[in-house]
């Protein structure tokens, strides 16, 4: 498993028998993580995840009765020297601070920083293969949850009309507005931290890639702002979580719901 950028300075280090490794990294990706590592260890697994805050990780230690461990920045990047392409249908997302030899009808190139979204989690790839299957030309979207901007900024590449990016996280905003400007789409895409809450205005296409307890908190928000008509591509979802988000969305129906890798995507129409 690829091992993310750390944005704070502690990291959630359960270790966990190998039988049980996958399910444990998936309960810490529910959780909120914005990475998961592991290392083997004479039959068990260590898995290593960090979160958005120190505060977060810590709470979610508590929760798991893991350990938590301070780190240093250096461990921030080592994920770097091991990136590579990923391609989905015909996208590659490659990373932007590698010279790797990629072959796609459409490159992304991304360098997250130290928010979520290097191309390699399933949930991303599930929304950038339903844009690949249905791009978004002319389309104004809307990415909720940005992260690194790589929704966003394949969308824009697909011939959407605009994008709007928003996300909380002062290094998402940084991370999107580089990536943007680094693929030639700045002038298409828009980048801030509006809360969903305030936002104003109406979208033909909402991406939406966030844990299964945000998209509870703000799905209500999120879908009156897409047009009559308009989908909304959802993914975070762990198997068995849809059922406790679904009435978050009003006013939606359900088109599909695609499954990678042990992760679920929804994608909805408006009423």
């Amino acid at each position: 498993m690829t091992v993310f950028p750390v944005p704070q300075d502690m990291v959630v280090e359960l270790t966990v028998p190998e039988g049980v490794a996958e399910l444990s990294a998936d309960r810490l990706w529910g959780a909120g993580a914005t990475a998961v590592g592991w290392q083997d260890r004479d039959g068990a697994v260590t898995l290593v995840a960090s979160f958005p805050t120190s505060d977060a990780a810590r709470t979610v230690a508590e929760e798991l009765g893991a350990q938590l461990r301070a780190v240093d920045d250096s461990w921030r990047d080592v994920w770097k020297r091991y990136a590579e392409p990923v391609r989905v249908g015909g996208l590659v997302v490659a990373p932007a601070w590698r010279d790797v030899e990629v072959g796609g009808r459409l490159v992304v190139r991304i360098d997250p920083g130290w928010s979520f979204g290097s191309g390699t989690h399933p949930s991303t790839r599930l929304i950038l293969a339903e844009l690949d299957r249905h791009p978004p030309a002319g389309l104004r979207v809307l990415d909720v949850g940005c992260g690194s901007g790589i929704l966003a900024v394949t969308a824009a590449l697909l011939g959407a009309a605009a994008v709007d990016a928003v996300d909380i996280e002062v290094d998402a905003v940084a991370a999107s507005t580089a990536n943007a400007d680094a693929n030639g789409v700045g002038e298409k895409v828009r980048v801030s931290a509006t809360p969903v809450g305030d936002l104003q205005g109406t979208w033909d296409l909402a991406l939406v890639n966030v844990t299964a307890a945000v998209h509870a908190t703000i799905g209500a928000h999120v879908a009156p702002l897409v047009r009559s008509a308009g989908r909304l591509l959802l993914a975070g979802l762990l198997p068995g979580q849809w059922r406790h988000v679904a009435g978050a969305y009003p006013g939606t129906a359900v088109v599909d719901r695609p499954e990678l890798d042990g992760w679920e995507g929804v994608i909805l129409i408006k009423a």
